[in-house]
């Protein structure tokens, strides 16, 4: 979105992504969340009354649906894909990978069978085959 302000890893506001790249910024999310903390190949986000984790650097945390499904559950009580249907979620996975260009997993809803839902690079909503690897966020209420 052209029109939506973000904020580097440093909170330095921008008028959007693109000024934000220009600058050169690697990251950057939406400026009416809590900024990412980032470490250890980890983004934090913190918004909207869940924790968000999403492993970013290294190629090898992408993985098949199921394998990031069980990796989040692994994790905790009460960790799990981001819902595919719920619009604080979409704004997470908006901020930590579509403003990234990165694709997500968004968790299975009950009539999914064959394809898994996912965000793309450029922020659109998807279907596609379970086996690809592929980034994901794992999110947990606060």
């Amino acid at each position: 979105n052209m029109y939506l302000p973000v904020c580097d890893q440093d909170s330095k506001s921008y008028p959007n992504w693109c000024h934000c790249r220009c600058y050169g910024c690697t990251w950057f999310t939406p400026c009416n969340s809590t900024p990412p903390e980032q470490g250890n190949n980890v983004l934090k986000l913190y918004q909207d009354g869940y924790d968000y984790l999403m492993f970013t650097v290294d190629a090898t945390q992408r993985m098949p649906y199921t394998e990031a499904e069980i990796f989040c559950r692994d994790l905790g009580y009460g960790w799990d894909l981001v819902p595919y249907d719920d619009a604080s979620g979409y704004s997470a996975l908006q901020g930590l990978c579509a403003s990234n260009y990165y694709t997500c997993w968004f968790k299975k809803g009950a009539d999914d069978e064959d394809l898994c839902p996912l965000i793309d690079a450029q922020g659109l909503l998807q279907k596609q085959g379970c086996e690809q690897d592929v980034r994901f966020v794992c999110r947990k209420e606060r």
